[in-house]
């Protein structure tokens, strides 16, 4: 047998980034291969008399295009060239986000918050990505209402997103995690790719983060995203 040390790259190594570099590539260029044939079938479907076909064509259509969206989102977030950090104050960042899902009338609450502020090294954006996914699969794959939670311990802030459904069993929860993974059986999956999740935990790793789950109180699933506190910006 031939062991590698830890230095330099193994064939198995190269072979796993090989293999993430074509996935990516993959993923990045499907959207645009999609584009012209989504564009044709919008213009076929609105030239039909038939209403009832036209309404399930449309359905569709968009269903399609939110399939092209997760792809597009992934592909965005794991490109950590793109990642712009700076110091965040979590806090008041968590309360405008959830806020901004609650006034759109989303059944969305955020049930704790410090009271005094917080700071991460984040770029804001992937970071919006990342609760943002979350929530939308609470409200997809589980069921209202929506908890959203920031605690502070120590020198970490811990994230998390509970919902009310019937969760994910602890022996499935790192099959959740991998991308394109589809729990049919413990999720309702129509129009999901599979990739929220591994792309919440891709950004909270980039952030020098972590992305766990449980089963929150209620026996539905929680979501965790724990991430490093940095002192305070100088005034």
């Amino acid at each position: 047998a031939v062991l590698y040390g830890t230095i330099g790259h193994s064939p198995m190594l190269d072979a796993l980034e090989e293999s993430k570099a074509v996935q990516q590539t993959l993923l990045a260029g499907l959207p645009h291969d999609l584009k012209s044939p989504l564009a044709r079938m919008r213009l076929r479907v609105e030239l039909t008399d038939d209403a009832s076909f036209k309404e399930g064509m449309r359905n569709d259509v968009h269903e399609m295009q939110d399939m092209i969206d997760q792809f597009i989102n992934y592909v965005r977030g794991s490109d950590l060239a793109t990642y712009k950090f700076q110091p965040l104050n979590i806090c008041e960042w968590a309360e405008e986000r959830v806020a901004s899902w609650h006034d759109a009338g989303s059944p969305v609450h955020l049930q704790h918050l410090p009271a005094e502020a917080a700071y991460i090294n984040a770029d804001p954006l992937s970071l919006a990505r990342v609760l943002d996914n979350l929530i939308s699969n609470a409200l997809k794959h589980g069921r209202p209402p929506i908890e959203v939670s920031l605690t502070v311990s120590g020198d970490q802030a811990a994230l998390s997103v509970s919902d009310h459904g019937d969760g994910i069993p602890a022996e499935r929860r790192a099959e959740a995690l991998r991308a394109f993974s589809r729990l049919d059986s413990a999720r309702t999956m129509t129009g999901s790719v599979g990739l929220g999740l591994s792309l919440a935990e891709t950004i909270a790793s980039a952030h020098n983060g972590r992305l766990t789950l449980d089963s929150s109180d209620s026996g539905g699933l929680k979501v965790t995203v724990t991430l490093p506190l940095i002192s305070p910006p100088a005034s």
